[in-house]
């Protein structure tokens, strides 16, 4: 639906229509609306004139957003130069089209439509916190990664504009380049597993591993868990899980549990019998990474990480029989 038809005079109540509704997108917003960005365009007052830098304040503001989300500016928009008269689809100071009113609002539109979507030329994957355990281990240990944003707001920026919190793991030396040994079973299993991204209203995948329909949005000040992968054969036991929840409104906690739950063999020594469950060797390590809206048209700070808990707890699963 046309904003103005051609010929009419374009009202105050018009333009900042237009403002208020790209101002929910790239401002602040609310919900999952809001990339909290500066913007261009301003409100205009009654009885005055839309000139060029309103105009363009508009169209840088929309231009941008559908930048981020698409990857390229958008072709059916132009700004207009200083002296145009703006119309509903053309500006009479070139007759050129797409720049008009009109034309604002259906570039709009689409953006409006779109949110959440953000452009993989737009994102950076970077890497932000690890943690790696050289010393043998059985039974649980844990990585607890504590991820703190400026405020609540900042945080609904990070997702909304298209963040993840992406969390991955793997074992290198020990005895794991060695087929059947328990080294051998966690190496395949952290490798095949890929790498778990939580978005703001989901968790997928990229491997073989389990993820959930648990995001940012459901979060809760409970643990939720949101990733998952188990062992396979002889060790279909031992088990990986993330778990998250928000202490807080700016803040994020996740636990990444490695679960070695065999049991081990029994074995007879000196007439008794005991169960013995051999150690992980090796190089564990636990990693935390990001992905974040980096563009020249929208771009996210980084909220802090921390290591509030590192691969240190460990027991040997030892029976007497």
């Amino acid at each position: 639906m046309a904003v103005v038809s051609s010929g009419a005079i374009i009202q105050d109540t018009d333009f900042n229509n237009l403002r208020n509704r790209i101002a929910a997108i790239m401002g602040t917003g609310s919900g999952t609306t809001g990339y909290g960005q500066a913007l261009a365009s301003v409100t205009v007052a009654q009885g005055t004139v839309i000139d060029a830098d309103h105009y363009n304040g508009l169209f840088t503001d929309i231009t941008k957003a559908y930048a981020h989300q698409f990857g390229s500016l958008p072709t059916t928009l132009a700004n207009v130069a200083v002296g145009d008269i703006i119309g509903a689809n053309s500006s009479d100071g070139t007759s050129a089209a797409y720049q008009g009113i009109n034309d604002i609002d259906a570039v709009l539109i689409t953006v409006e439509s779109n949110p959440l979507r953000s452009h993989s030329s737009q994102m950076t994957n970077e890497a932000k916190i690890n943690n790696s355990r050289t010393s043998a281990w059985n039974g649980t240990i844990d990585h607890q990664v504590t991820v703190t944003f400026n405020d609540a707001n900042h945080r609904r920026y990070f997702f909304n504009t298209g963040g993840e919190i992406r969390l991955r793991a793997g074992l290198t030396g020990g005895l794991s380049a060695t087929a059947g040994t328990k080294d051998y079973d966690w190496r395949i299993m952290l490798s095949n597993m890929g790498t778990f991204k939580m978005s703001y209203n989901t968790t997928t995948v990229t491997g073989s591993g389990s993820g959930s329909a648990v995001g940012d949005r459901d979060l809760t000040t409970s643990n939720q868990l949101i990733g998952s992968k188990s062992g396979s054969g002889v060790y279909a036991e031992n088990r990986y899980y993330i778990y998250a929840r928000a202490p807080s409104s700016n803040q994020l906690l996740f636990t990444i549990q490695f679960q070695d739950n065999d049991i081990g063999d029994d074995r007879i020594v000196d007439a008794y019998t005991y169960r013995v469950d051999e150690n992980v060797t090796g190089t564990l390590t636990s990693y935390v990474d990001q992905y974040r809206a980096t563009g020249s048209y929208v771009s996210v700070a980084s909220p802090g990480y921390l290591n509030s808990n590192t691969l240190w707890s460990w027991h040997h699963n030892i029976l007497l029989l």
